[in-house]
């Protein structure tokens, strides 16, 4: 319960981590890339006529911008410092104006993520100068195909990762729940016999923890039951064995003192009349001693 969560929370930030590295890198490339293409469309600007830069930009943008999407192998759009779409590298293609081209008509590098049905883009804008004037705005659209491939790869690492660490700690919960439920299952086992008068289980426990000392003081406490029970069950068998000692003795005497009071009415002679009371009086002392 404590660790998918976790897991799912690392899982999170690892992913964010990863698509913003995947970002700042390619944000990063194109940057470069757009200082080589303001060196170059210097260059190229410089060599072909005097005309006004925005008016030679503008004329020599179809060729800058098919010779730039093959040296990068992506799409690329080339705009005049209005935001107007002078060339495209993909012909008979939406311009896909946004925010970014904008911000480049103000003379600064900007960028925007554009989601469409089969990927997502950055849009990275920046303007190009010649001289101290903005002749126009170079526009890369690229894609993220092998980014999001490299995520989906890792997502796929990740999940499988994730499924594995969950399953993993299931089977060391199991064991953990295993190792501290087992002995108190076992101590619960020997807690109802001794309950039922049966002391002859011991619990033999080798965890090295507290559970290994609370089975010892059982243990112990177990064998003290025993002795203790055991001892009064002996002292029971001694008590039974003077009470039948004790019913004994006091059985003859009465039942000779009987006897002879019984028989004493029905006696015709004073001798045996007398011999009966000092029968009577014989057990009757023996009694009394």
């Amino acid at each position: 319960v404590i660790f998918i969560p976790v897991m799912l929370f690392v899982c999170a930030v690892v992913f964010n981590e990863l698509y913003s590295n995947m970002i700042k890198n390619s944000t990063d490339y194109l940057l470069k890339e757009s200082y080589n293409t303001q060196l170059y469309m210097e260059k190229y600007l410089e060599k072909h006529g005097e005309l006004y830069p925005e008016k030679r930009f503008a004329e020599a943008s179809p060729l800058m911008v098919t010779y730039l999407s093959g040296k990068v192998n992506f799409r690329i759009q080339l705009y005049d410092p209005a935001g107007n779409l002078l060339a495209d590298s993909i012909k008979n293609d939406l311009s896909m104006y946004a925010e970014d081209i904008a911000k480049a008509s103000e003379g600064k590098k900007a960028y925007c993520l554009k989601k469409t049905q089969e990927h997502t883009y950055i849009f990275f804008s920046s303007p190009i100068y010649i001289g101290q004037q903005q002749a126009g705005t170079v526009r890369y659209l690229y894609p993220l195909e092998r980014e999001e491939q490299m995520m989906d790869r890792m997502f796929l690492i990740m999940a499988g990762v994730f499924a594995f660490a969950v399953f993993l700690s299931w089977i060391l919960s199991r064991i953990l729940a295993e190792k501290i439920a087992g002995p108190l299952r076992l101590l619960e086992f020997v807690s109802e016999k001794n309950a039922h008068g049966d002391y002859s289980h011991e619990i033999h426990i080798q965890s090295g923890d507290e559970v290994e000392e609370l089975a010892e003081t059982f243990n112990k406490m177990t064998e003290n039951i025993r002795i203790y029970t055991t001892s009064l069950q002996e002292e029971k068998q001694k008590q039974k064995q003077f009470f039948d000692h004790v019913t004994h003795e006091f059985k003859t005497p009465l039942t000779a003192i009987i006897g002879y009071a019984g028989l004493i009415p029905r006696l015709r002679s004073k001798e045996q009349v007398a011999d009966s009371l000092g029968y009577i009086k014989t057990e009757g002392e023996r009694l009394l001693k």
